[in-house]
């Protein structure tokens, strides 16, 4: 059903056809103000979106905007080399930088929910220079040296890994 909302039930200057289920809905528009304010917070969305000079979270007025979230240095996705099925699941990684050792694994939770689960992710925020190890019972380790993870402008900037595990001879 259409009905017609004359300005003087809503301040419009004419009147807007509006679809309407029930008749006894009532409904006003003001598209003045709203789209006004609308349109405004759109501009600022985009603005925000695309990184338009603001102030980071440090407070600095240097351009960048950055934010308080923490992004993984190195992500690792684990698969089986032979059928190329993910096998992050049961899989332990340790991320090593000198005498600093980090172990990666998926909880029992996340595993039993998402039997195929691919990846898990470390050095959360930190650069450097790294060697990588995946462990998984029945399958060689996996190992990677020398894995560089770059400070950038705000985070580090993830380096993504594929350890492709061999079965045990």
């Amino acid at each position: 059903m259409r009905i017609r909302v004359s300005p003087g039930q809503t301040g419009l200057r004419r009147p807007y056809p509006i679809a309407v289920p029930d008749p006894s809905t009532r409904i006003a528009l003001s598209p003045g103000p709203v789209r006004s304010v609308g349109i405004l917070l759109s501009g600022v969305l985009v603005a925000f979106l695309l990184g338009c000079p603001f102030k980071s979270d440090d407070g600095n007025d240097d351009g960048l905007n950055c934010t308080f979230e923490a992004r993984a240095g190195i992500n690792l996705q684990v698969r089986d080399a032979t059928t190329g099925a993910p096998a992050a699941c049961g899989a332990t990684g340790e991320i090593r930088e000198g005498d600093l050792v980090e172990l990666v694994t998926l909880s029992e939770t996340r595993c039993a929910t998402f039997p195929d689960s691919l990846s898990f992710a470390g050095a959360w925020e930190r650069a450097g220079t790294y060697t990588v190890v995946v462990k998984k019972p029945g399958y060689q380790d996996w190992v990677k040296e020398e894995v560089v993870v770059m400070e950038g402008a705000c985070h580090v900037q993830t380096v993504t890994l594929q350890a492709n595990l061999e079965p045990e001879p």
